[in-house]
């Protein structure tokens, strides 16, 4: 059963699934919490096999000025989900932001991370997976900005815009490593028939360089269905895989790019229920291990189901408020 509450100003939802996970979810949100623009978002969500804690606050006028002050602070737990082996991770996050230019901004942020991986003797685990338990907690340092510029709301043409993303941390202001982290997004996106219709262009990419100590599968990228749609989480990329003991571990990998295109239109409902057609074309890619990484491994590594990519078939109905597709056939 599932619920929604809403004022003026907040939203509260709620979730319990009574599945084989036995799942319960609830989130906050307050557009403008004391009255004062302020954002705040509180999430709890519970499972058999994954729990997470969120909290976000982000003050838009920081001492009167045109800065955004930010506060994100999360902690994660998997309890094998997609995985023969266990994680914790969490984050603490303040940040700043403000206009460099009409259509620009900068974020500017420090972050604190703690992570761990566990029970990986408990499962048909590998090699790589097993050497990166025995490194222990650990906890990254980092200093990080990106720079936007996002004309889909300030550019002249009302119908048509795109944003630019880019960003960067850089760990070792503390902490147990030393790396380099970059992200790249761009997205287009226009409107045609009357404004009808949305076509939606977008391009994903990051890098990740380690100077001291080594990444692990905590550290690296692993895509999800909401990056590279209709595929779990950690479907693609390299692999420690060996038949004979069973063992076939997602790694991640330390580079991956995503290219996304889409179109929305509208099916003949009534807009006020939020619901839209689309079809969708996704392709990407991850890659990219140290050598210390892949010495690791005594099995038969292999590098796998690195590239894909998925489409819609039909024009079946998706995705409620968010658009997303709640199904796929892919290729």
């Amino acid at each position: 059963m599932s619920g929604k509450t809403r004022t003026s100003a907040s939203v509260i939802r709620w979730a319990v699934r009574r599945t084989q996970s036995n799942s319960a979810s609830i989130s906050f949100s307050e557009q403008n919490f004391l009255g004062r623009g302020q954002t705040l978002s509180l999430g709890v969500n519970t499972a058999s096999s994954a729990s997470s804690y969120n909290f976000n606050f982000v003050e838009p006028a920081f001492l009167g000025r045109d800065v955004a002050f930010g506060l994100a602070l999360n902690y994660n737990e998997t309890d094998n989900e997609y995985a023969e082996f266990d994680t914790a991770t969490g984050v603490f996050r303040p940040s700043f932001s403000f206009p460099v230019s009409e259509s620009g901004r900068l974020s500017l942020r420090y972050t604190a991370r703690f992570s761990d991986i566990r029970n990986s003797s408990d499962g048909d685990t590998g090699q790589i997976i097993r050497a990166e338990e025995d490194l222990g907690r650990r906890f990254d340092s980092s200093l990080g900005y990106t720079y936007s510029y996002d004309t889909r709301r300030t550019g002249l043409d009302p119908n048509a815009g795109v944003l630019l993303e880019f960003g960067q941390d850089f760990g070792g202001v503390g902490g147990d490593t030393s790396f380099i982290k970059t992200n790249l997004r761009a997205v287009a996106q226009t409107k045609i028939w009357n404004e009808e219709v949305t076509l939606r262009a977008s391009f994903e990419a990051g890098a990740l360089n380690y100077t001291s100590g080594e990444t692990r599968v905590t550290d690296r990228f692993l895509l999800s269905d909401s990056t590279l749609r209709g595929f779990e989480y950690g479907g693609i990329g390299p692999r420690e895989y060996n038949s004979a003991d069973d063992i076939d571990d997602s790694l991640g990998g330390n580079y991956f790019a995503v290219a996304r295109f889409e179109a929305e239109f509208p099916i003949g409902l009534p807009d006020e229920y939020g619901v839209t057609g689309g079809v969708f074309y996704d392709i990407g890619s991850v890659w990219g291990l140290s050598d210390e990484t892949l010495r690791q491994s005594r099995t038969e590594f292999v590098t796998h189901d690195t590239n894909h990519n998925g489409t819609i078939e039909v024009d079946e109905l998706f995705a409620l408020l968010n658009g997303s597709p709640s199904s796929a056939v892919c290729s």
